[in-house]
């Protein structure tokens, strides 16, 4: 099904929904933004307790389709099941593995990555060595809640993708240079952004 987006993004861009299998019996839903001659693909994931259509998600996905790349936004099995705890990590990070392994043919580069917690599940994925382009991370914990930083992000491997993370006001997520400290995880090219204060779909 295809339907007209509805941020200031969306002139001349349609939004198709569909489903994604994730296992023999499962899959969740997805929906794909495509623009005329994109060569980039960014698969995106949304924090705990949110779906393939939470603001920043939607704002964010159609932002970066208006610049060129093809998006393609997912939710989690749990939220799929309409429940509000989220999977164990385990079963998040084999969906990720189906969703690059679904999506990896379609752009000549990939790039993975989300909000929070989807963010830092494709991120404990690209460092068991899953080979994409880039990974893209928006308001990302460094570690779980209550958990010590050194229980955060696994080492990448050795050939690294590239790294954006960006983060906003008020959100508890680390600033750039938090990931400059800890090259060891990340020893590629970084660049990092912080927003300023701002209102509307992208808070």
């Amino acid at each position: 099904m295809r339907r007209r987006s509805t941020t200031p993004y969306s002139i001349l861009m349609h939004e198709e929904r569909f489903k994604i299998a994730v296992s023999a019996e499962q899959s969740v839903s997805a929906v794909r933004t495509v623009p005329a001659g994109a060569g980039w693909l960014f698969a995106y994931a949304p924090g705990a307790g949110s779906n393939i259509d939470d603001p920043f998600g939607v704002y964010a996905c159609q932002a970066l389709a208006a610049l060129g790349f093809t998006t393609v936004r997912f939710q989690f099995p749990y939220m799929e099941a309409g429940r509000r705890g989220p999977d164990p990590a385990r079963t998040l990070e084999a969906v990720w593995h189906e969703v690059i392994a679904t999506l990896q043919d379609e752009a000549r580069r990939i790039a993975v990555g989300g909000r929070s917690m989807g963010g830092r599940i494709a991120s404990q994925v690209v460092a068991q060595g899953v080979g994409v382009d880039a990974l893209c991370l928006f308001s990302y914990p460094l570690h779980p809640r209550g958990l010590r930083p050194s229980a955060g992000m696994p080492t990448c491997p050795r050939s690294p993708p590239r790294l954006c993370s960006a983060r906003g006001p008020g959100t508890g997520s680390p600033r750039p240079r938090s990931f400059e400290r800890r090259q060891r995880w990340f020893p590629g090219p970084t660049s990092g952004y912080s927003t300023a204060p701002t209102t509307g779909s992208a808070s």
